[in-house]
């Protein structure tokens, strides 16, 4: 494999990867992985990944982003990013690596990036949440919300981009 080759997949798995992980701060990482999709598809002229998978990953990135929007509409509101919540995400997502790539391999460090990082953040995020005042608080329901949408948001970009590698490797 000729070195600019393998640096062009290297790429292509990192933004993979980046998209999964900014789904956990509220960035829109489905769409990061349909345009990775697409760059990947057009570079290497169509033969791996085919314009039919292109159109699929765009619907379902589509319709989470369309989902994602309208829930936000009803006014909850989107957790404040602090250094504490991106530390704490990161060192989740390094050892929720660790931990599954044990277990399910190449499929657990997708995972194990996602739900790591995804819990360091909850962590995070109750931690804040107790050292305000009450008044100043998110309402549980809110919280619930907004964090069932980034797992259901999360898990369709852990599916996107396994069926991205599986298309690379197969």
């Amino acid at each position: 494999m000729p070195s600019l080759e393998a640096l062009g997949l290297t790429i292509f798995i990192l933004i993979l990867f980046v998209g999964v992980y900014s789904i956990i701060f509220g960035f829109p990482g489905t769409i990061i992985i349909l345009f990775d999709a697409f760059l990947f598809a057009s570079f290497t002229g169509f033969r791996i990944v085919e314009l039919k998978h292109i159109v699929i990953i765009a619907l379902l990135a589509i319709a989470l982003e369309i989902a994602d929007s309208l829930i936000g509409l009803s006014n909850l509101k989107k957790p404040r990013i602090s250094l504490f919540g991106v530390a704490a995400s990161i060192i989740g997502s390094i050892l929720g690596a660790v931990v599954l790539t044990k277990v399910f391999y190449g499929l657990g460090t997708l995972i194990g990036i996602f739900a790591g990082g995804f819990m360091g953040l909850l962590v995070a995020q109750q931690i804040e949440q107790k050292s305000l005042k009450p008044a100043f608080r998110e309402a549980t329901t809110a919280t619930i919300v907004r964090n069932a949408v980034v797992l259901v948001k999360g898990t369709a970009a852990i599916g996107m981009t396994a069926f991205m590698l599986s298309r690379l490797y197969s």
